[in-house]
C-alpha cells in the first residue's frame, strides 16, 4: 500500500517555500549624500530626485526596466540623503538624470540644474554637490 503525505504536510511545505521565496532579487543601491548650492551657498527646502537612465543602471529587470527613482529633501544647510526602497538607503548603482525642485507651495527652485545633468552612482558611498545656476 502506497502512502501519501497528509494535507498538513503539504500546507506546511507550501508556507515554508512561500516565506523563503519572498526575498527575490533586488536592484543594488549605494548610499548617496549631498548638498545643493547656488553661488556657493546652501539651498534649503528642495527635493532632489535621481531618475535611473534605462540601460545605464544595474537592474534585475533588465535594460527596459531602469528601476525606481531615489529622492531626498535638503535641510536648512542644503544637505540631503537619498532614499529608494528604504529610508536613507541611497540610489540604484548606475547613471541618473538629476532634478531639483522646491518642496513648498512654489516648486520653482531659485536656480537651475544644468540641462541633461546626470550623475553616476557607484558602489560605496557617494558624496555629491549639485550646483544650481541662474
Amino acid at each position: 500500500m502506497r502512502t501519501y503525505p497528509s494535507g498538513a504536510v503539504w500546507i506546511v511545505s507550501f508556507l515554508a517555500i512561500s516565506i523563503l521565496g519572498c526575498g527575490g532579487p533586488s536592484n543594488p543601491v549605494a548610499p548617496v549624500n549631498g548638498i545643493v548650492t547656488l553661488n556657493g551657498k546652501p539651498v534649503a527646502d528642495m527635493v532632489v530626485t535621481f531618475t535611473p537612465i534605462p540601460g545605464k543602471t544595474e537592474s534585475v529587470g533588465g535594460d527596459n526596466e531602469p528601476g525606481k527613482s531615489a529622492t531626498g529633501n535638503t535641510d536648512s544647510e542644503g544637505k540631503f540623503i537619498l532614499s529608494t526602497y528604504e529610508r536613507n538607503d541611497g540610489a540604484l548603482v548606475g547613471e541618473h538624470k538629476v532634478t531639483v525642485f522646491g518642496s513648498g507651495p512654489d516648486p520653482t527652485p531659485p536656480g537651475n540644474v544644468p540641462k541633461d545633468f546626470t550623475i553616476e552612482v557607484k558602489s560605496g558611498t557617494n558624496d555629491i554637490e549639485i550646483k544650481l545656476t541662474k
